[in-house]
């Protein structure tokens, strides 16, 4: 379906906008991402 991919792409902007606004911010995110994925 369309859907996951959709999500896919609202994450990858929402992350990176993130990483121009704080990329420290946006580290703690990706952690917190993969820490979910596990």
């Amino acid at each position: 379906s369309v859907f996951p991919f959709i999500m896919m792409m609202i994450g990858i902007i929402f992350f990176w906008r993130l990483y121009k606004i704080s990329p420290e911010l946006a580290e703690a995110n990706v952690t917190k991402l993969q820490e979910l994925k596990l």
